[in-house]
């Protein structure tokens, strides 16, 4: 079952890069599909509306590929919309292109409990240009709401940099139920309360719930299947 949800899911997540000097690109992070109309969801760690973006698609099936990828098919995305506080972004491929991508990859988090296996998915080591997604196996730790009310996630895979913006799955259904922002630091959430002396050295990862990357894509007038 494990298998299945990660070939589901491999064809969606892509490789998100700015372009460089010399036919270089520079790894932002990780983005993934979910949409036909060429939507991607990642973190807006990964973006930057004054710079251009491209998308590279990994290689879905299941034998050995070299660490690094000398070429690329990279596909010019934009931002088109963020979220600030919850840390997250909408990307449309450019030009308008209908892309294969499987019915029902956006989830609901309301439907995992604390205690549930998920599936964490990122280029782990793209900023040292390997260029395989990689997963993980995680426990959904807690459902928390931070101090500014967002609903976030904690799981305790070790979410490295370049596993940022993608996607964190429940096997149960096959469906994202959150946007992977990164390692979890409480002292980042509760600033003023901090306790001196408390050690804070958490070893968890923390995603943003899915229901914010569905109300981007309501707000540009697209359908979440």
């Amino acid at each position: 079952m494990l298998q299945a949800v990660y070939q589901h899911f491999a064809g969606s997540c892509m490789m998100l890069m700015r372009p460089g000097e010399e036919d270089e690109a520079h790894y932002c992070g990780t983005a993934f599909v979910v949409h036909g109309d060429g939507y991607l969801l990642t973190s807006s760690a990964c973006t930057d509306e004054e710079q251009d973006l491209v998308a590279v698609p990994t290689q879905v099936d299941t034998g050995f590929h070299p660490a690094t990828r000398e070429e690329v098919s990279p596909i010019p995305v934009r931002v088109v919309r963020t979220d600030p506080e919850q840390g997250i972004a909408l990307l449309k491929i450019v030009p308008d292109l209908k892309v294969t991508v499987p019915a029902h990859i956006v989830g609901n988090a309301e439907t995992v409990g604390p205690g549930s296996t998920l599936i964490a998915l990122g280029f782990s080591f793209g900023h040292h240009k390997l260029h395989s997604l990689v997963s993980r196996l995680a426990t959904l730790s807690a459902k928390i709401e931070a101090p500014d009310g967002s609903r976030l996630l904690l799981f305790d895979a070790f979410a490295r940099d370049g596993d940022i913006g993608g996607p964190l799955v429940s096997p149960q259904d096959g469906r994202a139920v959150g946007i992977i922002r990164g390692r979890f630091d409480p002292v980042e959430f509760w600033r003023e309360e901090h306790h001196r002396g408390a050690e804070a050295d958490a070893t968890l990862s923390y995603a943003t719930s899915i229901e914010y990357g569905a109300a981007l894509l309501e707000a540009e007038g697209v359908t979440v299947l």
